[in-house]
């Protein structure tokens, strides 16, 4: 089939938009290219329904929306047919009947485009704006075609797009991979998997068959089918078959789905290995066999055998070591607790520790996706009635699949000792349109770098009051950890359901005002500044002046004045409350650092001289 017709139309469809939607009823041009699509149109449904859109462009009183629909079908289509013609009819994508246009200035939506096709950095630091156009069938397009690349900032972004499209974008996916190109990355495969997990196990199938399709996409799809048991048989073939990269990545599948030949294999590869335990290690890591719980017991004696009161760096890069090894073993229970044992011993600083109890708590919440897991949730309880105070947020994380509210009775006082991990746990819930639901990912903080991407674990419709309290009582805990707690509430509250928006932010600003009284913060003004209603302007006095002059103690002071411009105050008010924090911070001129202090006090005659001019 010549589809050339199609994109001629596409074309014309932007030119009409960019020469002004007024005068679409003048456009011949645009006519011709209708005209000349109507033949495709008839050869499939998809085609039609442009078809039949544009044919709306000339009666409509409002030709500026039907174009922008128009123009988003025609682009969803235009990825549906890849970069190749052939002679099949063509099939509807799953994702048209949601693809619209979002009303955006052009350097807006070019804007995070260049972010997405370069796989930006900045695509960590994306507004609620930027994150709103993901429905935008542009910034789909332009998903889709970045995807081949990727890195962890893609990755980052590909959650927020799987969280509005979910399975829907898996068709565009498929029609996108070349698998002529020897160079294929295999990143789209990660993405189908992260979409649609289990359920495209054929599809993974027909890849790793194919022996001329390129290596990279034959790994990810191996990799796609190492959670699926009934693979086990084709894995086992590919391993004894294949050579390289792919027969080590088969292997890996196997060892983790730990047939009865799995044993045998780890025996023969440690064998070969003549004691050097870091050729093994990573057979070992994914194992979850009798002999691999046993070396990594073994492991585990030998690091505590270690002195930590003489060098504690030793002996944390030791135990962050074997801690790793703890994946897929549910029978090492006496392993953690040992590794708790060591923590204790340690007196390393606060946040050194609990970094650790986040490691061990990390590693239980992801085992929790095997294939085994209620010998991994029986493993967690067995642990929390041993150390409750250790294990919280893998049991939390237990209770919160179960039963948010029996969850909450879990965190009573917990908050203050393991606060940052407590508070990302609760943080990373989300709301996901595709599910209509919230969910959270296997994981105990932050997604490390190069990390495999966690599953998803869907939780309730509505965010329960009681959750919602627990969150707002952390303005309760010891006031230095007010700054990460704004900052987690802040993706909070940008990850909520859009129903239940107004309750949180509202409930949520309460504690942050609270926070703002006792100990004011960057992220906590941050946070008054973006969600406080003008009603609520009155309450917003004197909180940027009291964090301004806190940064003298933490020497800041050079990039804090202007944050007051983003509260909802009166010019008039601003500069009444500047003008009192400037005769402040000149009295307290001999208590500070000099640089510190001068600095200070430019920054806040600069402010009032620019309100003044304004």
């Amino acid at each position: 089939m010549n589809i050339t017709p199609f994109y001629e139309l596409r074309t014309r469809l932007y030119a009409s938009a960019a020469s002004g939607c007024f005068a679409v009823n003048e456009d011949f041009r645009l006519k011709r290219a209708i005209e000349a699509f109507e033949p495709l149109a008839q050869a499939n449904k998809a085609f039609m329904k442009l078809y039949s859109d544009c044919g709306k462009l000339f009666k409509s009183d409002n030709p500026a929306d039907v174009l922008s629909d128009c123009i988003a079908l025609a682009d969803a289509l235009a990825v549906t047919q890849g970069s190749f013609a052939d002679s099949s009819e063509t099939k509807q994508s799953e994702i048209t009947t949601d693809m619209k246009i979002i009303p955006v200035t052009h350097s807006a939506l070019s804007g995070l485009c260049e972010k997405i096709e370069k796989c930006s950095p900045k695509l960590d630091e994306l507004t609620d704006d930027e994150i709103r156009l993901v429905s935008d069938g542009r910034v789909l397009s332009a998903f889709v075609k970045a995807s081949e690349k990727g890195n962890v900032y893609l990755d980052s972004f590909a959650e927020i797009v799987l969280d509005k499209w979910g399975e829907a974008i898996v068709p565009m996916l498929k029609n996108a991979l070349d698998i002529t190109d020897e160079k294929a990355s295999g990143t789209r495969i990660d993405y189908i998997y992260m979409a649609a997990g289990a359920k495209e196990n054929d599809y993974y199938i027909s890849l790793v068959k194919n022996s001329e399709a390129p290596q990279n996409i034959r790994i990810s799809a191996i990799k796609a089918m190492s959670h699926d048991p009934a693979n086990t048989e084709l894995l086992l073939e590919l391993y004894n078959t294949e050579k390289g990269k792919v027969k080590n990545a088969a292997l890996m599948a196997v060892l983790e789905l730990n047939p009865p030949e799995a044993e045998e294999i780890l025996a023969k590869i440690i064998e070969n290995a003549n004691g050097e335990f870091d050729k093994y290690a990573d057979h070992v890591r994914i194992s979850p066999s009798q002999t691999a719980e046993e070396l990594v017991r073994a492991k585990m004696n030998e690091t505590a055998q270690i002195p930590c009161d003489k060098d504690i760096l030793l002996s944390a890069l030791s135990i962050e070591r074997t801690v790793s090894l703890f994946k897929n073993k549910s029978g090492i229970g006496d392993c953690y607790l040992k590794a708790v044992d060591i923590i204790k011993k340690w007196g390393a600083g606060e946040q050194l520790t609990e970094n650790y109890y986040a490691s061990l708590n990390d590693t239980l919440i992801k085992n929790m996706q095997n294939q085994d897991k209620e010998k991994f949730r029986c493993l967690i309880s067995e642990l929390y009635k041993k150390c409750p105070n250790d294990f919280v947020p893998a049991y939390f994380f237990m209770k919160l699949i179960d039963d948010p509210d029996d969850a909450v009775s879990v965190l009573s006082g917990s908050l203050e000792k393991l606060h940052y991990t407590v508070t990302r746990l609760l943080a990373d819930i989300r709301y996901s349109s595709a599910h209509k639901a919230y969910f959270t990912e296997y994981r105990c903080g932050p997604a490390e770098n190069g990390s495999e991407p966690a599953g998803k674990a869907f939780l309730f419709e509505s965010f329960p009051d009681s959750l919602l309290e627990v969150m707002c009582s952390l303005s309760d805990i010891n006031e230095k950890f007010y700054e990460d707690i704004c900052s987690s509430l802040l993706e909070f509250i940008k990850g909520c359901a859009p129903y239940d928006r107004e309750r949180i932010v509202s409930a949520i600003l309460e504690t942050a005002f609270d926070m703002a009284n006792k100990c004011p913060s960057y992220y906590c003004v941050d946070l008054i500044a973006k969600y406080c209603p003008e009603s609520m302007a009155d309450r917003c006095r004197g909180i940027a002046s009291e964090y301004i002059y806190s940064t003298l103690i933490t020497k800041r002071a050079s990039t804090s004045c202007s944050i007051i411009n983003r509260l909802p105050l009166s010019c008039s008010d601003k500069i009444d409350e500047l003008t009192e924090l400037l005769n402040r911070v000149a009295a307290a001129k001999g208590d500070f650092n000099k640089n510190t202090h001068n600095d200070l006090m430019k920054g806040i005659k600069s402010q009032i001289d620019f309100l003044m001019k304004g």
